[in-house]
């Protein structure tokens, strides 16, 4: 038999420096730390069937990010994840831990879209600044192209479901983003942010900024839904 789980976790403090490869390491030693009989793939190489739904850029937060993997056997409990979480270092915890439904497609090749809280520090804007943005006919990030490698400037206007709830504070703003996030065709909030602040005569350091994935959506029905619950 084949089992086929989905791990809901968190990524906070310093552990927002740890690269994608390295998380993929991580999650694998403590799974079997726990015992967790894992499914390999078949060939000349196998290794374990496993995969971080749409990786975070390096300096993000989460606050809900997926993990998904395959078993040999039933091991649907939650006492699995707590024996999993004393192996995690901190910053890093499971929260949530669901069976899903065995199929070809991983949840990566069915997320659709993020949602980021993005936080400013020192500088105030208000929504109806950031709807003045995107009034604009296009928006215009800098992305790395994938055959030259250099970075050129792409229009993502279309890839933006939306920007609002703008809270505006003394130390700065908080903006929520929900951006696109398919194959291919992916937002990267931090380069939208520098966009719009470019657009309102700010200035503020990349790395001063701060982004947090709330969580992952697809959409069912014409509506968003989070990956969770598909």
């Amino acid at each position: 038999m084949i089992y086929r789980y989905v791990l809901k976790f968190t990524k906070k403090g310093n552990m927002r420096f740890i690269s994608h490869l390295d998380m993929q390491r991580l999650f694998r030693r403590v799974l079997y730390r726990a015992d967790v009989p894992l499914r390999f793939s078949e060939g000349f190489t196998p290794h374990p069937i496993t995969n971080i739904v749409q990786p975070l850029s390096l300096g993000f937060e989460a606050e809900c990010d997926y993990f998904e993997f395959e078993t040999t056997e039933d091991i649907f409990t939650y006492s699995t994840m707590v024996s999993l979480n004393e192996a995690l270092p901190q910053g890093i915890k499971f929260i949530d831990i669901k069976e899903i439904e065995h199929e070809k497609k991983n949840l990566s090749s069915v997320c659709e879209y993020s949602f980021y809280k993005v936080y400013v520090p020192l500088i105030r804007f208000s929504q109806e600044q950031v709807d003045s943005f995107l009034k604009q006919d296009k928006i215009f990030v800098l992305k790395r192209d994938k055959k030259t490698k250099t970075m050129v400037e792409k229009d993502i206007k279309k890839w933006i479901y939306s920007i609002s709830n703008t809270i505006s504070a003394l130390d700065g703003t908080i903006v929520d983003m929900v951006l696109r996030a398919a194959p291919n065709e992916t937002v990267n909030p931090l380069q939208l942010t520098v966009s719009l602040l470019e657009y309102l005569s700010f200035s503020c350091a990349s790395e001063d900024i701060r982004v947090t994935r709330m969580d992952l959506f697809y959409t069912k029905e014409g509506t968003l839904e989070s990956l969770f619950d598909r």
